[in-house]
Order: structure tokens, then C-alpha cells, then sequence
């Protein structure tokens, strides 16, 4: 038997899962580079645990795995869209925009980066991490945003290109926090930031901008 590890969300919740199997080269999808959409996977009579506060789950022998069946459900979680942004004005009173703890809950949201600092770090018990801010704005509101390392290359588009239309990104599977009556927002090791997709939320921010005067960064050559 072979130890396979990985996190299963279902965009909103993640949870550590272990995979005792015989039938590792099933799993080589999870590798591919060229995928097209979500994988899928049903853990049929899985078992969960709860270690050190974290619930995991885990299987047993009558545990029965399917990868991206063709059923209505299966179906339906791969096509859907991958974002539920919430308005930046919403998240005072947000129910998952946590005042005291440690924010359970993920969240998107999406606007345009303005006031980005350069790249500090920080030492942890695991190492060094990095980290950038910013404040990200939508056109009524302003959040103040914070980082995390793999997530910093992608904010590397903001700083290097020349954009012809104003740069608005989506900050997807967010945690965030109320702290001195301002909204603090942080990557999680989920989250991903993509930056002018076709996507009608993202199309209304940015004409909000523009009816404000706003225009595409130009950066010096």
C-alpha cells in the first residue's frame, strides 16, 4: 500500500486528505500541466479525523474513489464559475470577515491595485516568507491586501507591463479580517490572483474606474 496526500476544496473549504491505494498511476492526473478543467474527486465511505485541531480526512478499506465521473453533479461543480466575488463595501459587515480568531472562511474579490510596496519577508519556524501589500480599490471602496509568497509573481504584471486598459484583478479564496475598524485581506496557500479576465463583474469595476477619471499604469521605460 502507497501514501497518496493532497488538499480537497470545494472553493470555499479545504481539507488535508490521505490515500492508502494500490492503484497509484490512477493519480497521475493530478500532475498533468495541460488540464483544461477541475479534477474532480468522489471519496465515497471516506473517513474524517480530527488532529491538532485540523479535520482531515482519510480513507479506509471500503473507501471507493471516482475521478471526474460523468454524473449531473460532477458535471455541474467543474462548469461552474469559479468566483462568488463579494463588493469590497460588503465586507464591514461581511459574515465571514472575522473581527477576533482565525478567518474559517474564504472569499473573492476583485478591483484595481494601487499604493504596492515592495517585497518585505519575515522569519518564520519554517523559513523565510514573503510577503507584498497593497490597497485594492473598486471604485468606492478600499481594502487593505497582503500577499504571500508563490502569489508575488503574479502581482509582477502589475509592475513590468505596459497595460492598454486599466489592470483589475481577482483575488480568488481570500481571508479576511477586521482589525482597528479596517478590513485586512491575506492569500491563503489556495488562493490565486488572476489579472484582467473576461468576466462581466470585472468589466463593470472597470468602467466604474473609468467613469472616475481613472486610466492604465504607464511605467517608465
Amino acid at each position: 500500500m502507497q501514501l497518496v496526500r493532497f488538499k480537497l476544496t470545494d472553493g470555499r473549504f479545504s481539507y488535508k486528505v490521505n490515500i492508502w491505494t494500490d492503484d497509484i498511476p490512477n493519480f497521475d492526473i493530478f500532475f498533468k500541466d495541460d488540464l483544461q478543467c477541475p479534477i474532480v474527486i468522489i471519496l465515497a465511505s471516506a473517513r474524517l479525523c480530527k488532529f491538532l485541531g485540523i479535520v482531515e480526512i482519510a480513507t479506509l478499506p471500503s473507501t471507493k474513489i471516482y475521478i471526474n465521473l460523468e454524473i449531473d453533479y460532477v458535471l455541474r461543480f467543474r462548469q461552474r464559475h469559479k468566483f462568488e466575488l463579494v463588493e469590497l463595501r460588503h465586507l464591514y459587515n461581511h459574515p465571514h470577515c472575522i473581527v477576533d480568531g482565525t478567518p474559517d472562511h474564504a472569499i473573492d474579490i476583485a478591483g484595481t491595485i494601487r499604493d504596492i510596496e515592495r517585497v518585505g519577508f519575515i522569519q518564520t519556524h519554517v523559513g523565510q516568507k514573503n510577503f507584498v501589500r497593497f490597497v485594492l480599490f473598486d471604485g468606492s471602496v478600499s481594502v487593505k491586501v497582503t500577499v504571500w509568497d508563490e502569489n508575488i509573481v503574479v502581482l509582477n504584471q502589475i509592475l513590468e507591463n505596459n497595460f492598454e486598459e486599466i489592470p483589475i484583478v481577482v483575488l480568488a479564496t481570500m481571508r479576511a479580517r477586521l482589525f482597528l475598524g479596517s478590513v485586512q485581506v491575506s492569500t491563503t496557500s489556495n488562493s490565486r490572483i488572476y489579472i484582467n479576465i473576461t468576466y462581466d463583474p470585472i468589466l463593470h469595476i472597470r468602467q466604474r474606474l473609468i467613469d472616475q477619471g481613472y486610466v492604465a499604469p504607464v511605467n517608465p521605460t
